[in-house]
């Protein structure tokens, strides 16, 4: 208990979206708790959905499929999550956690709003 850690998804993070996450996630799992890579999975899927969407199913329509992504406004677990039109990486708000003993779990104390990451990232075209 005490440790200090950083992550995008933390499972006790107490918004409207992870808790709906955590509960629907609890039903699919029970014996589990969703972690980083179930947050992931989920925002990729909405991503993946919303850009078909927009795209009306045609998968060759990458200029469609890449605008859609480009400003997409996604309501993930782990908070607002967006995609920077420069390099496609996320921006997200990451999360500052303390591990807590009773029960052993980490808790948000803080978050970093809009971060993204350094490199240049991958482009969709």
């Amino acid at each position: 208990a005490g440790v200090y850690s950083l992550s995008y998804y933390t499972p006790s993070y107490d918004i409207p979206r992870n808790r709906w996450f955590a509960q629907a996630y609890k039903a699919f799992a029970p014996s589990k708790e969703p972690d980083h890579f179930n947050s992931a999975g989920f925002d990729v899927m909405q991503a993946l959905y919303g850009a078909l969407r927009a795209a009306r199913g045609d998968v060759a329509n990458k200029d469609r499929l890449i605008e859609w992504i480009e400003q997409a406004r996604i309501d993930s677990p782990r908070g607002p999550l967006r995609f920077d039109p420069k390099n496609h990486n996320p921006i997200q708000d990451l999360h500052v956690r303390v591990v807590e003993a009773n029960p052993l779990r980490s808790v948000v104390i803080d978050s970093l709003k809009d971060s993204t990451h350094p490199d240049r990232g991958c482009r969709l075209a």
